[in-house]
């Protein structure tokens, strides 16, 4: 893949496990790789959770975050 060091996450609420998050961090950048989160938590806050965090880490390193969307996705708006 294009990101063979990004950071691989298990997203977990009290209901287990709902999906993951793939980090890649640079010394210039955090890269949001993807999110995915099953249909049934999507709209609950918890992809605005996950990039609030990224942001407030990049932030205390003095990094900016990137990602890429492509046109037609539905998860646009949580960008």
């Amino acid at each position: 893949g294009l990101y063979p060091d990004a950071e691989h996450s298990i997203v977990e609420t009290d209901a287990g496990s709902v999906g993951r998050l793939l980090l890649n961090r640079t010394e210039s950048e955090f890269r949001v790789v993807d999110i995915a989160l099953l249909s049934g938590v999507r709209g609950k806050g918890i992809g605005r959770s996950l990039l609030e965090d990224v942001i407030e880490k990049a932030g205390r390193a003095g990094l900016p975050v990137r990602l890429s969307v492509l046109i037609g996705n539905p998860a646009v708006h949580l960008y």
